[in-house]
């Protein structure tokens, strides 16, 4: 109210404050004559101005409940007595009192694997701007719970004020739907400001309080539909598939860079002083800075390194370099995050072998946790089409290979058959030198773009393979042999697979066959070894 009264005037204010406590009372029969009789007579201003209100006050209260269950739920965890487990370092705690031995934590977490998945929503058209209001507006009310000096409160009441004033003067929402390049945006700008510190937050307690003694599986990993997901979104292909993966990899090599950075602006460490590895000499020795200042600081040394070949990875995968870097750099990239990670386990262990893992905190440690959970893609990207696409896909394949083979017109049985023999050969049904049709030709594009992306990122960038639509054993089968086209698939006698298919049930009639569908699946001696080392399928 304050903030409408400053910028509309008391009138409005007013009118805003009876319309809110006209619809806020317990007794509907009382309130409807209340606001027939108040929006009887509204100008087309005052009514738009009541509708920003009323639309502004509900943003205001998720927020306001959203800072409150916080503030619930972190006063239950303070309360002296509960010892139920509120948390995964609880949950450990209670397993080593049951008896449990780190060798027995070490194998449930490498059971272990939480996935959250980011959803594409095209429909979505609430700007970043408002996001960026709402998410500051979150943390200065979670401020206001502290008790704070006057002039403290009288500074942040009037920053919410501003804030308020701000989102009241943005428009709320886009005035057309958003593309998916916008999606990818928003979204990560999410990830960079909440998601991804939550993450690293959570590592860094589990680093700190867990894996003191045993090593700590990457147990929470994030996932996203956010450029892959196909099903009809004519708009998401292959280049979005690329533009998602590799702002993905900006996003978290920009956080590897920093850290780094910040770890060698503490580690000024001299052998004057302290002994190192000789691995960490070994690092050392192939860094490239002229400065003969730091000849006697080979953590510096090692650490500069390791920050120019995340800048070499940067420039490979993102066309750019790292935050932080005063260039681009002539040094070999990493060609897995495997090699980030051994490189700061050889700056860890010379800390660990002479005295001086504490004076870095867990912060180096909680940094390789977070590179082994997110490598260099930040979030695995699942794919996503409808069924029907796949048959008419391979329909095409079929007849333009000469097999005689009408896909489309055969029925289910014929269908597994055909599919199941195309995956115990490695013969390709795809030619370079055939014309396909339009949507044949972006199937393709996209799956090799999935391939690429493999072997630009490594096995994790890509998540499940989501057959929209699934009702048949065919169904399950088809993803299998158009991946086989682009070397995701394997075909033989055992064929093996480097995505995960994930059949999607949607009707009841589907839901209703779906054990048999599965049934018939893992029944199949194809589907052991296209399954793996972890056969768990996974189904939606």
């Amino acid at each position: 109210a304050e903030a409408i009264a400053y910028l509309e005037g008391d009138d409005a204010a007013a009118l805003v404050t009876k319309a809110r406590k006209a619809s806020a009372r317990d007794d509907e029969s009382d309130a409807a004559p209340v606001l027939d009789h108040l929006f009887a007579d509204l100008s087309n201003e005052q009514a738009v101005c009541l509708a920003q209100a009323f639309a502004s006050h509900s943003l205001l209260a998720n927020i306001g409940e959203d800072v409150a269950g916080r503030r619930r739920h972190a006063e239950a965890a303070a309360l002296p007595g509960d010892e139920r487990p509120r948390t995964l370092v609880d949950a450990v705690a209670a397993l080593k009192a049951g008896g449990k031995s780190d060798a027995d934590i070490a194998r449930i977490f490498a059971a272990m694997n939480v996935v959250p998945v980011l959803t594409a929503h095209p429909t979505e058209v609430r700007r970043r701007s408002m996001v960026d209001r709402e998410t500051e507006i979150s943390r200065l009310m979670a401020l206001r719970r502290h008790h704070l000096p006057a002039d403290l409160e009288s500074d942040i009441r009037e920053r919410l004020f501003r804030e308020i004033a701000l989102m009241w003067r943005t428009r709320l929402y886009r005035p057309e739907r958003i593309t998916v390049k916008d999606e990818i945006r928003n979204a990560l700008s999410i990830v960079r400001t909440s998601i991804l510190p939550a993450i690293i937050d959570l590592y860094g307690d589990w680093t700190a309080q867990i894996a003191h003694n045993a090593e700590l599986a990457p147990l929470l990993k994030m996932g996203s539909w956010l450029g892959g997901d196909r099903d009809g979104h004519p708009g998401v292909n292959g280049d979005t598939l690329k533009l998602a993966l590799s702002s993905q990899s900006r996003v978290i090599l920009d956080w590897y860079a920093g850290e780094v950075r910040k770890l060698w602006s503490n580690l000024a460490i001299s052998t004057a002083y302290t002994p190192v590895s000789d691995e960490l000499m070994a690092l050392a020795g192939q860094a490239k800075d002229p400065s003969v200042h730091r000849i006697d600081e080979p953590y510096r040394l090692a650490l500069e390194l390791v920050f120019d070949r995340l800048t070499a990875v940067s420039q490979k995968l993102t066309g750019q370099p790292v935050a932080y870097a005063n260039g681009a750099t002539d040094v070999e990239p990493y060609a897995h995050p495997d090699g980030f990670v051994a490189d700061l386990s050889i700056v860890i262990d010379s800390l660990a072998r002479n005295g001086g893992e504490r004076l870095v905190g867990t912060s180096l440690r909680t940094l390789v946790e977070v590179a082994k959970a997110c490598g260099f893609h930040l979030m695995s990207l699942d794919l996503r089409q409808n069924a029907d696409v796949h048959e008419r896909t391979l329909h095409e394949l079929f007849q333009r290979a000469g097999t005689g083979v009408r896909y489309l017109e055969l029925p289910e049985e014929d269908r597994c058959k055909v599919l199941i023999e195309e995956l115990s050969h490695q013969r390709p049904l795809v030619s370079p030198f055939t014309a396909y049709g339009e949507e044949t030709r972006r199937e393709l594009a996209t799956m090799e773009a999935a391939a690429q992306a493999v072997r630009d990122y490594g096995h994790g960038c890509l998540g499940a393979y989501v057959i929209s639509k699934s009702a048949t054993l065919s169904d399950i089968l088809e993803p299998l042999v158009l991946l086989k086209q682009v070397g995701l698939v394997w075909g033989g006698a055992a064929p093996r697979s480097s995505v995960k298919i994930s059949p999607l049930f949607e009707t009841i009639e589907d839901l209703e066959q779906g054990p048999r569908v599965l049934r018939q699946w893992l029944e199949l001696p194809i589907s052991r070894t296209i399954l793996g080392d972890k056969p768990v399928q996974e189904i939606m």
